[in-house]
């Protein structure tokens, strides 16, 4: 039926709809890959509509397709390539794993290739949530069943769960119209509002995980602090991979596109995959190899260290050389032989890169290319994995596939199936380093925090993740950079996430056009205003002060590379500096005392006695070279909690790791000292004294009373802590009550009731034994 509105042109509005349902909009579907009783109808009240389907799933096989089971009507109207459709609808679960029920709207082609105009998942829990999903036509269709035609269904291959799908329309607006004319509610999606509570929390994330402090210390050729000179920190490098496909043909041109292109390329850009030259079939013909050549020929002229190779092995029939295919069409089918091709290209192409690409993907979408595999078997995959660890031992090898975080983020079964699939390969003994999330997106942008829970999902497996081909595909290039500003932002903002790649970046060179950031005459489109101000301008440190009294500028900055400018009397010198943020940051600037560890200085804390330590005691350092602050105590590499430092001393808790010889160093502002070999013993308990190594004790009562508790604290008695045996003037105090635990690093207190035969007096001997190790001799205590 056709609806004719009629508004002031001015105000945008869609003047004419067309109902795309021939039929009853519950009624016209059917069960399809289940039982017709797995699909009910039944009534609602308190919604704007008072019949639901019902869709009952039982168990679901882990490797099914996810249109296995699906309700489908059939009952549509014709289309037009380019009409924009908005199907709405209200969904809840009744029952699902979680409280969530799944399903996938799909509008599809009735006859191959079957395309789907519209693919989008979404999720639901018991409230009614509603549901709209925009799209254009991407063909003509006809009407109804015909092979022309098209229908539409609910995927719902989702294990053991029960929905409710109601309020169901599709309408057609017709050629080419604006989304954001449509009147949606749910559209575009959660969290676009400015004040959405998750962007401050990824702000906080981002100043914790992407910054690091640095300190400029200027001291004269003397060795003296230089207040007030000036400093000036400039970024020149992300350490974070913001990166972008390279196409082949654009880097060998030669022509003024050609040439911008390579400007562009490294104007905007740290990292660089090869989208196409570096495919098997590709790589294997003259065109591909010659394309490689002029990449890695660029890359050697460019700042760009971040080089990602793409794919060795994409294990689908139509991503696989002529030869490979006639070898899978055999039968049956030569094994050892189709092995042996595959190793080959797998060392071949892996010795090319070698000392030249940082990362690759050695498998490419897993999860539906599987022809490989259903000949050689799923343990075949780790065993890529091994050949490509042999060709190259210094290569992070990843794997990678789509519809992670896309599709709303509620392909599940995709994401299913990808988590067990790199579940598998770990299991077989492939090396993953890292997971790729392709992210491909279309209208059914996924909500940041659904984005976060994604990531949160596959960081579990404590490997590296990397958003590989990022681009977002919407007629509306104002959502296309608002979510652009969004997903990069949240992805930044995981502690996993190393990389973020687009999917190329120019409107010339990019498979799907309207994504790109940079339009075929160079002129920025919205989204590359977003790239360029989060990445160089809010993601990017440029800030320059004096140096204060004890010559040391401080500051905070965005990890990655430097120039710092410090100039003193008029002159500037300039030196680089990598800020790192698994560590402090110092450059040094004129002369400087070493820092060094005097024989014999390490001592325990308590009994000032050398020669070794304990798990969790506190130890004492002597030397020159560091003082206040800056400073840190490093076992075997390890940093230490330090309890405090001046100069000349330091004071440290032993890590619990430490067993054997172990190697201590104090660190000052950068510079360490030359490793000193200690002994690590079980236990070496010594308790603290008023005066230290010895006399009276650190005691909570000046003089405790015989049949009192006395509490006193030790120190080096080893971890986990141990009941002591306590003796005060030689009689052994076994109260009931007797008690010691840690109080905090480094100090256990004990209590212990002090006998009644103790001969009272200003000086009581005290011992205590862990374990049949006693503190050190010459304790006392006072006992009245």
């Amino acid at each position: 039926m056709r609806l004719l509105c009629i508004f002031v042109l001015l105000s945008n509005a869609v003047c004419a709809q067309t109902n795309l349902l021939t039929g009853d909009s519950i009624g016209c579907f059917g069960m399809s890959g289940a039982p017709a009783a797995n699909l009910t109808t039944v009534d609602v009240e308190g919604m704007p509509f008072s019949k639901a389907m019902r869709v009952v799933t039982g168990p679901v096989s882990p490797t099914a397709n996810a249109w296995d089971i699906r309700p489908r009507c059939f009952s549509t109207a014709a289309a037009k390539k380019g009409d924009t459709v908005l199907a709405a609808f209200w969904m809840r679960a009744v029952a699902g794993p979680g409280g969530y029920g799944a399903t996938t709207f799909t509008v599809e082609q009735n006859a191959s290739p079957y395309g789907k105009p519209a693919s989008s998942a979404m999720a639901a829990q018991a409230d009614w949530k509603r549901v709209e999903v925009p799209f254009n036509m991407t063909m003509d269709f006809g009407a109804g069943s015909a092979a022309t035609g098209y229908n539409i269904s609910f995927w719902v291959t989702f294990p053991n769960q029960t929905i409710e799908i109601g309020g169901f329309s599709f309408v057609d607006y017709g050629q080419n119209v604006a989304f954001s004319s449509l009147n949606m509610t749910t559209w575009p999606y959660d969290g676009h509002a400015p004040d959405a509570p998750w962007r401050a929390a990824a702000d906080a994330r981002i100043e914790k995980i992407r910054k690091g402090d640095v300190s400029v210390i200027v001291h004269d050729d003397a060795g003296r602090p230089v207040p007030g000179a000036a400093v000036h920190l400039a970024m020149t490098r992300h350490a974070f991979g913001f990166g972008t496909a390279v196409a082949g043909p654009q880097m060998m041109d030669q022509g003024p596109d050609g040439v911008q292109y390579r400007q562009a390329l490294g104007r905007y850009f740290n990292k660089v995959v090869f989208e196409n030259a570096l495919k098997w079939p590709q790589w294997e013909s003259t065109g591909g190899r010659a394309q490689a050549d002029a990449i890695f020929s660029w890359l050697k002229t460019s700042n760009i260290d971040q080089v990602r190779g793409h794919n060795v092995i994409w294990p689908g029939k139509s991503y696989l050389p002529a030869d490979v295919n006639t070898m899978l069409s055999a039968n049956p089918v030569n094994s050892a032989a189709l092995r042996a091709r595959i190793d080959k290209h797998i060392t071949d192409v892996l010795a090319y890169t070698k000392g030249r690409a940082t990362e690759w993907d050695i498998i490419n979408e897993p999860v539906v290319n599987t022809d490989l595999q259903k000949v050689l078997g799923d343990a075949e995959m780790a065993r890529w994995f091994q050949l490509a660890r042999q060709a190259d031992p210094n290569l992070k090898l990843y794997i990678n596939d789509y519809n992670i975080l896309e599709a709303g983020g509620y392909d599940l079964q995709h994401q299913n199936r990808y988590a067990a699939i790199i579940q598998q390969i770990l299991n077989d003994g492939g090396e993953i380093q890292g997971i790729g999330l392709q992210s491909h997106f279309t209208s059914n942008l996924t909500p940041p925090t659904r984005v976060l829970d994604v990531i949160d999902r596959f960081a579990a497996f404590g490997k590296d993740l990397e958003v590989t081909e990022y681009d977002v595909t919407v007629d509306d290039p104002r959502l296309q950079a608002d979510y652009t500003n969004d997903f990069l932002t949240v992805c930044f903002s995981h502690p996993a996430m190393k990389s973020f790649l687009v999917w190329g970046f120019w409107e010339g060179a990019h498979w799907r056009p309207s994504a790109a950031m940079i339009r075929k005459d160079w002129s920025g489109t919205p989204s590359l205003d977003v790239w360029n101000n989060l990445i160089y301008r809010k993601w990017w440190t440029d800030v320059a002060g004096t140096a204060d009294a004890d010559g040391t500028f401080r500051a905070r900055g965005f990890l990655g590379d430097y120039e710092v400018a410090v100039t003193i009397d008029g002159k500037t010198a300039k030196y680089p500096l990598t800020l790192t943020g698994d560590k402090p940051n110092y450059l040094r600037v004129g002369a400087r005392q070493p820092v060094v560890i005097y024989p014999g200085g390490i001592v325990h804390a308590a009994s000032y006695a050398s020669g070794s330590v304990a798990p969790g005691e506190a130890i004492a350092i002597f030397g020159t070279g560091f003082g206040p602050g800056d400073t840190r105590v490093l076992f075997d590499g390890i940093p230490a909690q330090v309890l405090y430092s001046v100069a000349g001393q330091a004071a440290a808790i032993v890590p619990s790791s430490v067993s054997g010889l172990t190697n201590i160093q104090v660190e000052y502002q950068g510079d360490a000292s030359a490793p000193v070999a200690v002994a690590a013993v079980s236990q070496n308990p010594g308790v603290y004294c008023l005066r230290g190594g010895a006399g009276q004790a650190a005691t909570i009562d000046p003089a405790t009373p015989r049949g009192g508790y006395l509490t006193f604290y030790v120190t080096g008695e080893g971890l986990p802590p141990t009941n002591p045996i306590v003796t005060i003037g030689g009689i052994i105090s076994d109260c009931q009550f007797n008690w010691s635990g840690l109080v905090f690093p480094g100090a256990l207190q004990v209590n212990a009731c002090v006998p009644d035969g103790v001969i009272a007096g200003a000086a009581v001997p005290l011992l205590a034994t862990f374990n049949g190790v006693p503190t050190q001799s010459g304790v006392t205590v006072s006992i009245r």
